[in-house]
């Protein structure tokens, strides 16, 4: 059974069963009783609205249910991928969203945007480790919008951390930096061990040091 539903100006014929398998919400959505005579979802007249969300973002969600060639995507850039997650965490379609982030693991991301989006839905801190190295060390300050979308608490930790850098000539500007850390790998291992510390990210259990 078809479902008429509108997002912002568009209209969509969605399958209550497909939908309702992968998407606990919708199934909710769909089990909830209509008042008597209610015909909402029934016409184009009179679709469910979905509030609070792009059309254009709710279309790329439906593309991977709905593939217009079965196995086959042409979904590739981060924006992409990362409006994908985003509506596989409201609609929780777990599989979905391991999708989503695993072609997100594959691209590169600037390692300020990777940080504000790993964040953001809550992905392994470990994993940003490289990102917060490039940030620490790298010669240009955050902007004010990466310091907005960051957040006060993880702004202030990457100052301090950039402090620790300089302080131990870490950092790519600082001309004593080869003196001091000695080699390539002797400067990562110095900033790496300031993020983990300053940062606060922890090693896993099985990491080899």
């Amino acid at each position: 059974m078809r479902v008429k539903s509108q997002v912002e100006d568009v209209q969509y014929k969605l399958h209550r069963s497909l939908l309702g398998k992968h998407s606990p919400v919708f199934e909710e959505l769909f089990m909830m009783p209509q008042p008597a005579g209610s015909t909402e979802g029934c016409s184009e007249e009179n679709p469910i609205v979905l509030s609070g969300i792009e059309a254009a973002n709710f279309t790329r969600f439906l593309s991977l249910l709905y593939p217009p060639t079965l196995g086959l995507c042409d979904i590739a850039t981060v924006d992409e991928w990362t409006s994908v997650m985003d509506q596989a965490d409201r609609w929780q379609v777990d599989s979905l969203r391991e999708h989503a982030i695993s072609q997100l693991r594959g691209l590169y991301i600037e390692p300020v945007r990777k940080i504000i989006i790993w964040q953001r839905y809550n992905l392994p801190a470990d994993e940003l480790v490289p990102s917060y190295m490039d940030v620490i060390s790298r010669p240009q300050s955050l902007s004010l919008s990466d310091a907005h979308d960051l957040g006060l608490t993880r702004f202030v930790a990457i100052a301090q951390a950039r402090d620790a850098v300089h302080l131990r000539g870490a950092c790519r500007c600082c001309a004593g930096s080869k003196a001091q850390s000695g080699t390539s790998v002797g400067r990562d291992r110095i900033l790496e061990d300031i993020v983990r510390t300053v940062i606060g990210i922890t090693r896993p259990p099985n990491a080899r040091y």
